[in-house]
């Protein structure tokens, strides 16, 4: 396997450019259309229930929470309401209703729908291509490209950690958003105290972004987080040409979690990377 990055001229790391850019989910979600490279469900996660009224589900308090990521909770006496999960959620019960039974669970039929933004998070993406595939003109990627660089498979592991590392030791208290904390934001964090971790995976083409849950057992936590995971590497069959590997970089905190970082993409001063490229 082959990994290329396609890039203006001025950008080829390869050839003398001195910085690399890591973008955001939140960046490309927002950017102008017009550009190939632009996607409004990035990093987006979205689910939809519709049972009947003869066919209501019945959740526990701890599903209904893990579905609504802790917007629209339901605590039992004297416990805590539960953390809510970093990133904007949008629910919508379009006319569903819902209602606690005597034994404490929720029953739901009708219209359920959420989106869910995974936190913010840094990403790199590249071309995946079979060995002895050609290499297509840039421009065919974006019209503003016209050069590119390689990164060989057995260099990329190396290239991650670098990568990773110097995003973390670039990362300043400006690059990250407490928005969903339930308290005071700190005042530091200091370098030693975050990490950055990274997955990187091919991108799944599907016709559609929407997963419908049908039973009790979807709105598992541990079912949502493989949904969020699994999203992060998803987009629509119109992007299928681009063959994409991506790289995702979390900074994380060991007591705050997985950290929203701000939208703008960030742009590191590399010294090593051009030696890992294979």
């Amino acid at each position: 396997m082959r990994f290329i990055k396609f890039c203006k001229s001025e950008h080829n790391v390869k050839t003398g450019c001195p910085t690399l850019q890591l973008g955001t989910f939140q960046y490309y979600r927002e950017l102008d259309p017009s550009f190939s490279i632009a996607d409004e469900h990035e990093g987006q996660i979205s689910y939809k229930a519709e049972p009947t009224a003869d066919a209501p589900l019945l959740l526990t308090l701890e599903q209904w929470n893990a579905i609504s990521g802790g917007r629209v909770s339901i605590t039992r006496q004297g416990q805590p309401y539960p953390s809510r999960w970093p990133g904007p959620v949008h629910f919508s019960m379009n006319g569903g209703q819902m209602e606690l039974t005597g034994d404490g669970k929720v029953r739901y039929h009708g219209n359920l729908e959420i989106k869910h933004h995974y936190p913010n998070a840094y990403m790199f993406c590249m071309t995946a291509l079979e060995e002895g595939e050609p290499i297509p003109d840039p421009s065919k990627i974006d019209p503003s490209y016209n050069s590119y660089y390689e990164v060989q498979a057995d260099s990329l592991p190396r290239f991650m950690e670098i990568v990773g590392n110097l995003l973390h030791h670039s990362l300043n208290y400006q690059d990250v958003l407490f928005d969903h904390l339930h308290e005071p934001a700190p005042l530091s964090i200091p370098s030693q105290e975050t990490y950055v971790t990274w997955v990187n995976r091919a991108i799944s083409y599907v016709e559609s972004r929407v997963t419908r849950l049908k039973a009790a057992s979807d709105f598992e936590m541990n079912s949502l987080q493989n949904l969020y995971q699994n999203a992060l590497f998803e987009k629509s069959t119109d992007y299928h040409g681009n063959k994409e590997h991506r790289i995702v970089f979390f900074v994380q905190h060991p007591r705050l979690g997985v950290m929203t970082v701000h939208k703008e993409p960030k742009i590191l001063t590399i010294n090593q990377v051009g030696l890992t490229l294979g």
